[in-house]
C-alpha cells in the first residue's frame, strides 16, 4: 500500500509538472528576415532564436555597425577602405550607420536607413551577447552566410587581414 501512494504521488507530480511546464512554455518566435540593397550590392540576413546568418554575392561578408560621431568608426572607415580594395573580389563590406547626424560614405555600401538598421543593430548586439551599452563599432565576419569572429571597437587592420585570410583559407 505504501507503495503505490509512493507511485501515485511521484506519477501525479511529474504529471503536474509536464502540463504545467508546457503551458508556460513560449513558442519560438519565427526567424526575421531582412534585405538590403544600397547601390549594386544587396545583403541577406537572417535571426533565429539568438542566431544569425548573412548572405552577400560573395564568399565573405564583413557588415560594419556605426555611427557618424564615433572617433574610432571613422578612424575605421578608411582602413576598411583599404581592406574592401585589397579582398574585395571574395569580401563584401557593408556598413550600418546608427545615428542620422550625418550620413557617412565610403567605397563600400552604406545603409542610413536608421530605424531598420537600429532594429537590425539590436539583433545583432543579442545574438554577438555584446553589453548592454551597444558599443561601437562592431565588425561581424560571414563566410558563406556563416557566422565566423566580431569585433567589438575599433581594431587594427592588420588583424583583420589575418581572419579574413583565415576564413579564406590561405
Amino acid at each position: 500500500m505504501k507503495k503505490l501512494f509512493i507511485f501515485l504521488f511521484i506519477l501525479i507530480f511529474f504529471t503536474a509538472c509536464q502540463e504545467q511546464s508546457s503551458a508556460n512554455t513560449k513558442a519560438p518566435a519565427p526567424p526575421k528576415h531582412y534585405r538590403l540593397t544600397e547601390g549594386n550590392e544587396t545583403i541577406e540576413l537572417s535571426f533565429h532564436q539568438g542566431r544569425m546568418e548573412a548572405r552577400s554575392q560573395k564568399e565573405l561578408l564583413l557588415l560594419l555597425l556605426f555611427t557618424s560621431w564615433c572617433p574610432s568608426c571613422r578612424a575605421e572607415l578608411p582602413e576598411l577602405e583599404k581592406l574592401h580594395k585589397e579582398f574585395g573580389q571574395r569580401l563584401s563590406i557593408f556598413g550600418l550607420q546608427l545615428d542620422d547626424q550625418k550620413p557617412m560614405t565610403a567605397s563600400f555600401p552604406i545603409s542610413h536607413n536608421l530605424r531598420l538598421n537600429e532594429e537590425i543593430a539590436g539583433k545583432i548586439y543579442h545574438a554577438i551577447h555584446a553589453p548592454a551599452s551597444r558599443p561601437i563599432p562592431v565588425l561581424v565576419l560571414f563566410k558563406e552566410g556563416r557566422y565566423q569572429i566580431h569585433y567589438i571597437g575599433a581594431v587594427p587592420v592588420e588583424m583583420l587581414k589575418i581572419d579574413i585570410q583565415r576564413a579564406i583559407g590561405e
